[in-house]
């Protein structure tokens, strides 16, 4: 048991590295710790410099910090546990409230959907019954979950910390619980899962219960992966993804429907009423530098530019570059009809264009020369 939640934690890990490494071009660790302190710098709302101060007191205290906080939560968790009774749930469909609302692009039911909580992450879905990861673990697998978290946070400091840090292992103890979780439910259980590659996508792809897989993100045909298994039934974002999925990710072909696509907000106040285009620029952390470039040319042109970072990101280090440039920064809920789209390979850029909006990607072999043309014509 041990050894298999082991390769599953690190999978996970190692394929959203290579991820991050791709998307970033380059195999240099300095480069990758490089964009690891930006991102640190801007969840903290800090400056580079700071952030790098920072990170270098962090990674002699990575350890202790880690160990504190597990212990931490070990000793919390273990009053919820006791103040928490067993519940046998048996014919369910249980889901773990991450993107709980991706189902609305389906045709499932969520209130035929059963979510299961976990202690760091609030789950706002009145219209689904929930259930705690703590009525379906023994106090044994709190004592399991703890101790093997322990050995985690050593593990990847002493395999992997010549080039990378901030690893947060600490965080394995809740992923090993939920493990726990879905191992001693019943098998007549059905889970609902919308991981592509991390360490969650390991866990239900590898499941003897029924699975339905709900596709968040896009696949990457040139990620070289271990497959996280099978699922029993999909959900896709287009036909290309289907194919992606069933070759990079799937050891079988799962019985499928294809996601709807998200609607234009029916009235929208932000869009700018002067006469120019309107483009949406799709944004991502990944792309911070390519993203201020972009931004920077369009500033003294006659289009509209609106940007929307990614749910995951903070708005924070775009709303400093409003100031700089004539831009409007977009919401999470917000979807403009625009006049065009610029994004990297993405969820909404796919829904976009199947609206039939023009949309420009990054790793479009005429990229560069297709955003000059917009430029020098407005």
């Amino acid at each position: 048991m041990k050894s298999h939640l082991f390769k599953n934690y690190i999978l996970g890990y190692l394929n959203e590295y290579n991820v991050n490494n791709l998307h970033l071009n380059n195999n240099d660790p300095v480069v990758y710790k490089k964009f690891k302190a930006i991102k640190v710098a801007h969840y903290l709302k800090t400056s580079i410099k700071f952030s790098r101060i920072f990170l270098s007191l962090v990674k002699f205290l990575e350890i202790p910090l880690s160990l504190f906080i597990l212990s931490f939560n070990f000793i919390k968790y273990s009053f919820r546990y006791l103040i928490s009774s067993s519940k046998r749930v048996t014919n369910q469909k249980l889901m773990f409230g991450f993107y709980v609302e991706k189902l609305n692009d389906t045709d499932i039911d969520l209130a035929d959907i059963t979510i299961v909580e976990i202690p760091s992450i609030i789950s706002n879905y009145p219209e689904c019954e929930k259930i705690s990861i703590f009525n379906g673990i023994d106090f044994i697998d709190i004592l399991k979950s703890y101790f093997y978290s322990f050995e985690m946070i050593f593990y990847m400091k002493n395999k992997y910390g010549n080039r990378d840090f901030l690893f947060r292992s600490y965080s394995s103890f809740e992923y090993f619980l939920c493990c726990f979780f879905v191992y001693n439910s019943h098998i007549s259980n059905t889970y609902y899962f919308d991981a592509l590659i991390d360490r969650w996508a390991y866990l239900f792809g590898g499941l003897a219960h029924e699975t339905v897989f709900i596709q968040h993100g896009c696949g990457n045909n040139e990620l070289r992966l271990k497959k996280i298994g099978k699922a029993d039934y999909a959900y896709y974002i287009n036909e290309k993804e289907k194919e992606i999925c069933e070759k990079k990710l799937f050891n079988n072909k799962p019985r499928f429907s294809y996601m709807k696509q998200s609607d234009f907000n029916p009235t929208f106040n932000k869009l700018l009423k002067n006469g120019s285009k309107n483009i949406l620029l799709i944004c991502n952390m990944l792309f911070f530098d390519k993203e201020k470039e972009i931004i920077k040319s369009f500033s003294k042109k006659k289009l509209n530019l609106y940007i929307k970072p990614h749910p995951n990101n903070l708005n924070d280090p775009y709303e400093k570059l409003i100031n700089e440039n004539n831009l409007v920064l977009l919401e999470r809920e917000d979807f403009p009809k625009v006049d065009m789209v610029i994004s990297y390979y993405s969820t909404l850029a796919v829904s976009y264009k199947n609206h039939g909006v023009e949309v420009l990607m990054y790793d479009d072999e005429l990229f560069q020369y297709k955003l000059d043309n917009l430029l020098n014509i407005n």
